[in-house]
């Protein structure tokens, strides 16, 4: 009864034991058990509910897809990680000189290979050079010495001086 009413007022009251009978259930080691609250406003019911995911889902690279260990679905935070499938990997690139081959190199933990430019020097031509005998011009131009080798080829030798005069 209240002083500021004529009429009596009623409230109320939750009895547990009115409450129909509910199993409590087994929670996987990666849940925990709450109440939530039944129909009833008196009644809860146990229910369990999943942690909350520490391992971040990972983020994957060129040539990778991400997919999900199958043995791992069942449980709150599945088991992700990237596969690696060099058909994804993007083409080089890279366009090399002439003189030069485009080189692939596998890298440790790395599912794409990286891409780099090498010289080719298996076709390369060499050239042949023939010695010329010295002439009398250029004897005073260059420096010619008086003597022969061999295969009657002069010596030349530069001379700073004689070329300034």
């Amino acid at each position: 009864h209240s002083p500021l009413s004529c009429c009596p007022q009623y409230k109320c009251e939750c009895d547990p034991l009115k409450c129909p009978s509910i199993s409590t259930p087994e929670c996987r080691e990666d849940q925990f058990m709450i109440q939530v609250q039944q129909e009833e406003p008196c009644c809860f019911s146990p229910f369990c509910v999943c942690e909350s995911c520490t391992k971040p889902v990972p983020l994957c690279h060129d040539g990778e897809f991400l997919t999900v260990d199958l043995n791992s679905t069942h449980f709150c935070c599945p088991q992700y990680y990237c596969v690696c499938e060099p058909n994804l990997c993007p083409m080089p690139l890279l366009n090399c000189a002439e003189d030069m081959n485009l080189v692939k190199e596998n890298v440790f933990g790395q599912c794409c290979p990286t891409w780099h430019c090498e010289c080719n020097c298996e076709n390369l031509v060499m050239p042949t050079c023939e010695v010329q005998p010295c002439a009398d011009a250029d004897i005073r131009t260059l420096g010619c010495l008086g003597r022969a080798d061999q295969e009657h080829f002069h010596e030349a030798k530069f001379l700073r001086e004689n070329l300034l005069q």
